[in-house]
């Protein structure tokens, strides 16, 4: 969810003073950090704190909620030069069970970081209306996760685009978490639309079914499934001092808990 630049003219009226009653126009505002509550076309509250310039581009530090049926749809701190989105941080939920989280910096089509997904316990719904609304109201992302208090069932290094992981840069990877915080997956390779996609033969994943010990795979991936291909190597089960040597010198943004047996 990117935020387009307003549309609105110099001399359009888009907000009132509240103490003196005096309508404001856009030209009055420039450069000025503002409380913008509105409803879009198909029905989102949206609502921004920020500020836009004298091209009416968002500019510098901006932050955005929006609800629909007041349900949370959208966090998402951003920073603007000139209407183009630098970085960000973005909170939503991904189906009906998952919150994700991302801090990203963009790169044209690309946007690189990082995304955690956390199981979602409940909805967060909003508590006051577009008319009484204030700017502390406005969630920000570290004190929408304190309010969850969320569990970490997913985290992924590396770009995305179009809404997917892609990355074919090598330096990616991702753990799947189990309920106790144990890991379920380990992967360390290419992803193309969402799952693992490698031809090169270096990847590999470390993984674990609920009734099977861990196992070790390395070689190709295509579609999110192992390929066979010559040279692939395979152990099952694979041991922890063996998981101990593979992972040792990774450099990880994230804990590595391996389930005992």
């Amino acid at each position: 969810y990117f935020l387009s630049s307003p549309t609105w003219k110099d001399d359009d009226v888009i907000a009132t003073n509240i103490r003196t009653n005096e309508e404001l126009k856009v030209k009055d505002l420039y450069n000025q950090k503002l409380l913008l509550p509105y409803i879009s076309d198909d029905g989102e509250e949206v609502f921004f704190y920020g500020q836009f310039n004298e091209r009416n581009h968002w500019d510098c530090d901006c932050l955005i909620n929006v609800y629909k049926n007041n349900d949370l749809l959208l966090i998402m701190e951003a920073t603007y030069n000139d209407g183009n989105l630098i970085k960000y941080e973005q909170a939503i939920p991904d189906g009906d069970n998952i919150w994700s989280i991302s801090s990203r910096e963009t790169d044209g089509d690309l946007n690189k970081g990082d995304t955690w997904k956390f199981s979602k316990k409940e909805n967060v719904e909003k508590e006051f209306t577009i008319e009484n609304v204030q700017p502390w109201d406005v969630l920000d992302i570290a004190s929408f996760q304190k309010f969850l208090n969320l569990n970490l069932i997913e985290f992924y290094h590396g770009n995305t685009s179009k809404g997917y992981y892609n990355d074919d840069t090598g330096n990616v990877y991702l753990v799947q978490y189990n309920s106790n915080n144990t890991v379920k997956t380990l992967y360390c390779g290419n992803f193309k639309d969402g799952v693992f996609n490698d031809n090169t033969g270096n990847a590999w994943y470390i993984t674990k079914a609920e009734d099977t010990d861990y196992m070790y795979y390395k070689g190709h991936f295509k579609d999110g499934a192992v390929v066979n291909n010559k040279g692939y190597i395979f152990e099952n089960p694979v041991s922890q001092d063996k998981i101990d040597e593979i992972t040792k010198n990774l450099e990880l943004n994230c804990d590595l808990l391996w389930k005992q047996n």
